[in-house]
């Protein structure tokens, strides 16, 4: 008996491994390539518009590609999408760096879309394996993919300077390698064994593949709307950030470029608080998901407007940001996952949500620049940013008073 719950617990560490290597995967191919953009344009001879799409590519992927790979997973089941996706990292990553712009571009292809499987098969797998834990888990997977993206983006230079870029960026295939190892123990239990769980995951999700809205009850269809505009203003804000906040810090807040690009980073490190905070507040204070989306919709709203009104207080502000945008992924999809029926309903929630927000996501750039270059000031950037966190805040609140409606 001893030695049975002794390979189950081994067992659910080895999931647990898999799981954050997983999750390390979701962003570091993406954060890997902007720091050597430049060697890579200059050797390559890439115009800047094409170097500029290289690094658009794997957002667009997540907006439109979201709904294909749902049913992918759907007729893949968990472990065979598990192993397309990280074969689809590695590929990609070693195909980027070995022969010209083709190979550069099809090799970002590659990875965008196996990355987009990714994002679904991490939630699924929280569902699946980790319910219980679902929004410890959830800032696990954030936390992954927050450590995966500095990993890469602040050790892929000094390795091409070590190396060469092409080198570089292939290494981090390892990474995907390393989890595909993980894996294979699950992989292959499930074919050996016919695991009954998974057998019923998949031949559900064939059958189920035709899901769509008009099979909820109105409140439900109300729920999924709620969380999609939550998350795209979500993904609107974090992305318009992330882009512009170095230029407003130089040229509003006169910084010097290296203090601004400090700001910038700690504001990503920062993203920890949110991801574990936001779990641990709700299960030491005994939080209810709506004053999780208060907490996390104030603290993203403070972020924009401090940046604009008080920018020396500027570690305050990456402190709220690291709260809001670290916080912000883990309320809605947490939700998301405690009131989905089954794994299929969460598929297809995730799915929905999911491409609709990184669409978003992609425009936002764009839109936040246009805007400062019509105007010719950043007022109006920042009052369309923090417009979009409170958005973000409403949206989630409806969501979950939808689902209170729809369980009653």
């Amino acid at each position: 008996m001893q030695s049975v719950k002794t390979r189950r617990s081994r067992m659910k560490w080895v999931m647990f491994f898999a799981f954050l290597t997983l999750s390390l995967n979701l962003r570091a191919p993406i954060t890997s390539l902007p720091p050597v953009i430049s060697e890579v344009k200059a050797s390559l001879a890439m115009s800047p518009v094409f170097a500029g799409v290289l690094t658009t590519i794997p957002v667009l992927c997540f907006g439109l590609f979201t709904p294909f790979a749902s049913k992918i997973i759907g007729k893949m089941g968990i472990e065979n999408s598990v192993m397309l996706s990280l074969i689809g990292v590695t590929l990609g990553s070693i195909l980027r760096a070995v022969g010209d712009t083709g190979f550069m571009l099809s090799g970002t292809i590659i990875i965008g879309l196996s990355l987009t499987i990714g994002n679904l098969l991490g939630l699924l797998i929280i569902a699946r394996d980790f319910k219980s834990n679902a929004s410890f888990m959830t800032g696990m997977m954030v936390l992954g993919m927050s450590l995966g993206g500095m990993i890469t983006s602040s050790l892929t230079v000094p390795m091409s300077h070590l190396l060469d870029w092409r080198w570089a960026l292939a290494s981090w295939s390892l990474l995907a390698l390393l989890s595909l190892f993980l894996w294979i123990p699950r992989y292959r239990r499930e074919k050996a064994k016919n695991d009954r769980l998974a057998i019923r995951i998949e031949e559900s999700a064939v059958k189920k593949s035709t899901i769509s809205l008009s099979q909820f009850s109105r409140e439900h269809v109300s729920a999924i709307i709620a969380l999609t505009v939550s998350f795209s203003c979500h993904c609107f804000a974090f992305y318009g950030v992330v882009a512009w906040l170095p230029s407003f810090l130089v040229e509003f807040a006169q910084m010097s470029s290296d203090k601004a690009g400090v700001v910038v980073s700690i504001f990503h490190l920062l993203g920890f608080i949110g991801c574990l905070g936001m779990p641990l507040l709700g299960k030491w204070f005994k939080l209810s998901q709506k004053w999780l989306f208060i907490i996390d919709g104030l603290a993203w709203f403070l972020v924009p407007v401090g940046f604009y009104l008080l920018p020396d207080w500027w570690l305050l502000w990456d402190i709220m940001g690291g709260i809001g945008c670290g916080g912000a992924y883990v309320v809605i999809f947490s939700l998301i996952i405690s009131k989905s029926s089954s794994l299929e309903e969460n598929r297809y929630t995730s799915s929905v949500v999911q491409s609709i927000g990184y669409v978003m996501a992609s425009l936002s750039p764009m839109i936040i620049g246009g805007l400062y270059q019509l105007s010719g000031a950043w007022l109006v950037s920042f009052v369309v940013l923090a417009i979009t966190t409170l958005i973000f805040l409403i949206g989630g609140l409806l969501a979950d008073r939808f689902y209170s409606y729809a369980e009653k």
